[in-house]
């Protein structure tokens, strides 16, 4: 089949091997978790096929079963009064090691909202089909290890020594660039690059490979060690160590797999070109492991080599350095940004000229100094400390001047996620763009780029022709959050924002992990106005958090809300007008009219002080009862005795205190909508509140059981949809 495709394109040959390993990956890994054979909690046996991976509180690892392909993926937690040591019995974990188990498999946790990170698919992936989370001694013995873990021993030797002996603010930088250690940078520095489009300077590619051959080639010819033949079988020899010392992540064995093909191209003279070269080491790649295609830095190295090499006549008919690099910085992002806007939902167009800078930069200047205090701190260590900082200063300076741009010119572009059809037809005006530079056909070039840009602009403002309008009930866990679109994107409202509990180490987990990546996954950068019930963390306590990424036009609470201290501080930082709303008030936003219920007066409790709203979405009645009690629910019938609603947000998350029998049948409802944590340890939803329901011929979703909640509406209908039920 592939000869007779290249017998009709035979200059396409790249293009064809592309497709065809894309194609051979995707086959190979179309399995799920529902057609995957259940493992049995019994006694299992394997070998650890990874280097273990330690983070802040835990360590994990991957295992392959015996006699069979399936891995699973071996997860233990540190001890909360020994944070940077990980559990005795997993000193044992080492590559190569042969395991015997005797603890219960699990799923991984799935994504319940939509835009929220897939931590199962991500697995799956990779080929890991459950997780085993070990606690004791007992439930594991491993024995032995191959010698990968020897090398590995080696490496953590090396990079420990790294740590040592250089200053904390260069040892981070050095074995980031050089061994692909990320770890030890700041989580706010990554996000600073991540925000522009600068990630690949922190992962290992061509660049740094490139320049580490350039070194050692410099270093050894010109030092007349050995003859320029040797240092090439040298380099041979070595490259595959440094891959494994570099971390084997996708775009560095891409990087020393091109550079030692093209030594051996060069040594015998071979007739095969770049691309041909590329083209074998993506089928490889994916035949030796398909589960490579779902990997992003897979992804992004080949594609932006690929784009790059396509290009190479448009690029030689510039003259300029600046405007090659110019071209070089915007093909790279044009060629990744489908891909970005799937996975991140959002772009920066002026990453471009971030790139302009920080590229060149990081290549004449970081990398080298980095590869050459690599070298240096293992046989002079004091003159390597010495020349590290006044080249702190340096850095130092270029850092604060990305920050800078931050904090002054960063204007995302929040697009949402993309769907596979208008990525395809970007694609296609893409190539027909570069195509058209490459034979000098400027005005076609310049037609094909206006199509391309016009597909992403019409889908972003796709949401503002559109009919159908959204109310969700977002899993958050133990707590509440809404976030309701009107149709043709009129107006967006949240109604409460939980946060974590008090003790959990990451409050902004909920705001970072579920709701902002939810609003930015449907293309929302603004909100019209949040609704806040009361002031309890479970419905106010990602706020804090949202200020940042969204702009906020107003704020809405009782006239009994107390802001917390920090809150307030930020709401005046920003400037956000705060409306207090009291019962029989009215207030349209954006044409979509709310009816306060509640409060009438103080309860003297903040549950019972609660912010009651009524309202109408596709000819169905809403009412929305924060954290009321049977008490409250009492007085409503009395102030409202005509009251109905066909949907109920049931008060307190389901609890025995609220949702009383008798205020159910007055409302006369259809659905209750409960927002709950999974094996929340209150109990919520109570068993007889949901029993009472049941009696009552209501149906009842819940975030614990169907993850989030959608109801899609138009004018005077509309339908629930559940996220992802549990099974």
């Amino acid at each position: 089949m592939l000869g007779w495709l290249f017998y009709i394109f035979p200059s396409k040959r790249l293009i064809v091997l592309m497709v065809a390993a894309f194609v051979t990956g995707g086959l190979f890994t179309s399995t799920d978790y529902t057609n995957s054979p259940a493992i049995a909690d019994t006694t299992l046996h394997g070998k650890l096929v990874s280097t273990p991976k330690v983070t802040d509180n835990k360590i994990e690892v991957i295992m392959k079963l015996q006699d069979t392909s399936q891995k699973i993926l071996l997860t233990a937690f540190k001890e909360h009064n020994s944070s940077s040591t990980p559990p005795s019995f997993a000193e044992n974990w080492k590559y190569g090691a042969v395991c015997q188990i005797n603890a219960p498999t699990s799923f991984p946790p799935a994504a319940t909202n939509p835009g929220e990170f897939d931590y199962r698919t991500y697995l799956l992936q990779q080929g890991i089909i459950s997780q085993i989370i070990i606690t004791d001694k007992t439930e594991i013995d491993c024995i032995g290890h191959s010698w990968v873990a020897l090398l590995d021993a080696q490496r953590y030797k090396l990079l420990s020594q790294y740590e040592t002996k250089l200053s904390p603010e260069i040892s981070p930088w050095l074995k980031a660039l050089i061994f692909g250690e990320t770890s030890d940078l700041e989580k706010t520095t990554i996000q600073l690059f991540q925000r522009w489009n600068l990630s690949h300077l922190l992962a290992i590619s061509g660049l740094h490979v490139g320049l580490i051959i350039g070194f050692i080639l410099y270093v050894l010819t010109r030092s007349g060690i050995i003859t320029t033949e040797k240092s090439y079988w040298l380099l041979f020899t070595l490259l595959p160590l440094y891959a494994f010392f570099a971390g084997g992540a996708p775009s560095v064995l891409r990087a020393v797999a091109m550079a030692m093909l093209g030594m051996l191209v060069i040594k015998f003279s071979a007739k095969v070109t770049v691309t041909d070269i590329l083209s074998i080491l993506l089928l490889c790649f994916l035949l030796i492991n398909p589960s490579y295609l779902h990997q992003l830095g897979f992804q992004f190295s080949f594609l932006v080599t690929f784009s790059l090499l396509f290009s190479l006549k448009w690029f030689k008919s510039t003259s300029s350095n600046l405007v090659l690099l110019m071209q070089i910085s915007l093909l790279s992002q044009l060629i990744l940004l489908p891909i970005q806007l799937v996975h991140f939902f959002q772009f920066n167009p002026l990453s471009v000229f971030a790139n302009l800078i920080y590229v060149p930069y990081f290549t004449i200047i970081v990398i080298p100094m980095m590869l050459f205090l690599s070298i240096l701190t293992i046989f002079l260590p004091a003159v390597a400390v010495s020349i590290s900082e006044p080249f702190l200063y340096l850095h130092h300076f270029s850092l604060e001047g990305l920050r800078y741009m931050d904090s002054h010119l960063y204007y995302p572009w929040i697009a949402g996620r993309i769907t596979p059809l208008y990525s395809l037809v970007y694609y296609i005006f893409l190539v027909l763009m570069l195509a058209s530079l490459q034979v000098g056909n400027r005005r076609r070039a310049f037609l094909s780029a206006v199509v391309a840009v016009f597909v992403l602009v019409f889908f972003s403002i796709k949401p503002y022709m559109s009919k159908e309008g959204t109310v969700s009930m977002l899993d958050v866990g133990q707590g509440d959050s809404f976030v309701i679109e009107l149709p043709y994107r009129k107006g967006v409202f949240i109604i409460d924002a939980a946060g974590t509990s008090h003790f959990s180490a990451n409050q902004e987990r909920i705001a970072d992990n579920i709701i902002i990546p939810f609003l930015h996954s449907k293309g929302i950068s603004k909100v019209d106005a949040v609704f806040l019930s009361h002031e309890d963390s479970d419905h106010i306590g990602s706020i804090p958090f949202l200020f940042d990424d969204l702009q906020i036009d107003k704020l809405l609470v009782s006239p009994y809300f107390q802001f917390p201290d920090a809150m307030q501080k930020q709401v005046l930082e920003h400037n956000i007008p705060v409306i207090r709303l009291k019962r029989n008030e009215v207030i349209s936003l954006s044409g979509q009219v709310f009816k306060v219920l509640n409060p009438g007066g103080n309860y003297n409790d903040a549950n019972d002080n609660s912010l009651v709203l009524f309202t109408t979405f596709g000819g169905w009645d809403w009412l929305f009862a924060g954290d009321i009690s049977d008490k409250v629910e009492g007085d409503l019938m009395k102030v409202f005795p005509d009251l109905r609603a066909d949907v109920l947000k049931a008060s307190h998350h389901g609890s025995k205190t609220s949702s009383s029998e008798s205020f159910l049948v007055t409302l006369k409802g259809k659905v209750v909508l409960i927002s709950a944590g999974r094996n929340n340890r209150y109990g919520h939803p109570h068993e007889e509140v949901l029993e009472r329901m049941e009696t009552l011929g209501l149906t009842t979703l819940r975030t614990d059981i169907h993850g989030a909640v959608q109801f899609v509406f138009e004018e005077s209908k509309g339908n629930f949809y559940i996220f992802n039920e549990d099974q």
